[in-house]
């Protein structure tokens, strides 16, 4: 069993920053996708949709938002290895709500525009969820240790 280190170094801090922009580029993808799909979905008159569409985007800037915060923890943790390792377990689980949330929205939206209006919407809200799933791998990556 290893050591828990006692203090972070500027390597430690890298590996950190780069969990975090691994997460900020198909983060920041997935809601300019869902931005384009609500505002077509509005554009076509697909009210019924307004609500899931409205989740589903305000969980996207959740998504956004945790990764925004957990690019200070390494800095906050900085002389506490520990709180990093319980911040790191925290962020997992918290990153997830929101994407299971776009999933589950996705999918209903997806199966009810099979046919209709909102068929041509179905490309970008699969191209969301290939994101959330690409998120969720990457979060599933991300090393469980002090870095």
């Amino acid at each position: 069993m290893t050591a828990t280190p006692t203090s972070f170094d500027a390597a430690d801090h890298a590996a950190a920053a780069l969990q975090v922009a691994a997460l900020r580029t198909p983060g920041a993808e997935m809601a300019a996708v869902v931005d384009r799909v609500c505002e077509q979905a509005q554009l076509r008159g697909l009210d019924d949709a307004a609500d899931d569409l409205a989740r589903i985007s305000k969980a996207c800037v959740r998504l956004c938002s945790l990764i925004e915060e957990f690019a200070d923890a390494p800095r906050a943790a900085r002389d506490n290895p520990e709180q990093w390792l319980s911040t790191q377990d925290h962020w997992r689980h918290d990153l997830r709500t929101p994407l299971n949330a776009v999933k589950g929205y996705g999918d209903m939206l997806i199966d009810d525009w099979s046919a209709g209006p909102g068929q041509p919407l179905q490309d970008d809200l699969r191209a969301t969820l290939r994101l959330a799933d690409r998120l969720l791998e990457l979060i599933a990556a991300t090393p469980q240790e002090a870095p």
